[in-house]
């Protein structure tokens, strides 16, 4: 693990994952790479990540979101209970809603995340809503969110192993982070 962390700290002084290497070109950040990748890879005026600018903004909107609303509402909401066993409260959980009544609405309007067409935008949020289901989040309400979601499941090329690890990864994390917290709690009873 200690040589992970050393090659990540060489190549990327954020020390943050994911991080790609592309010949001499290393480029942290989820929502950068997969940007670059289809625009490097993609061929010319990919769908994924169109040339147009009104749709181009529409995509690049919903991956700020994602990165500058709705990912902050949910490690607000999840990450202390997560890894410290501190409870919920009413004020995480009511910005984690509204993040997600802004998706709810954006979906109303459109098939995709940013129009007609799945792009970029879809492949990063899918993967922050299946975070959502595995920490127990019940999405019942969120009707296009849920429509979206397994239609996101069932076109998206190799969705179930693109994110299983992520899924997995969570739920052992959530399941020893608990039993790591009983134990300190039975330590510090005695």
């Amino acid at each position: 693990m200690f040589n992970i962390i050393v090659v990540i700290l060489q190549k990327n002084s954020l020390v943050t994952v994911p991080v790609i290497q592309d010949g001499d070109f290393v480029l942290p950040g989820s929502h950068a790479i997969i940007v670059y990748l289809v625009r490097e890879y993609g061929g010319e005026d990919n769908p994924l990540y169109p040339n147009e600018p009104k749709i181009q903004a529409q995509v690049n909107q919903r991956l700020f979101f994602d990165s500058g609303i709705f990912y902050p509402a949910f490690k607000n909401q999840y990450n202390p209970y997560i890894y410290h066993t501190i409870e919920k409260t009413k004020e995480t959980e009511d910005k984690m809603h509204e993040s997600l009544m802004f998706l709810e609405n954006v979906l109303k309007e459109s098939t995709w995340t940013a129009g007609d067409s799945m792009t970029v935008a879809d492949f990063s949020l899918v993967a922050s809503i299946s975070t959502l289901q595995v920490l127990g989040v019940d999405l019942e309400m969120y009707d296009f969110i849920n429509e979206w979601f397994i239609r996101c499941s069932k076109i998206m090329c190799e969705y179930e192993r693109a994110n299983q690890v992520g899924i997995d990864l969570t739920r052992t994390l959530l399941k020893y982070s608990r039993e790591a917290s009983e134990d300190l709690n039975d330590i510090y009873s005695l």
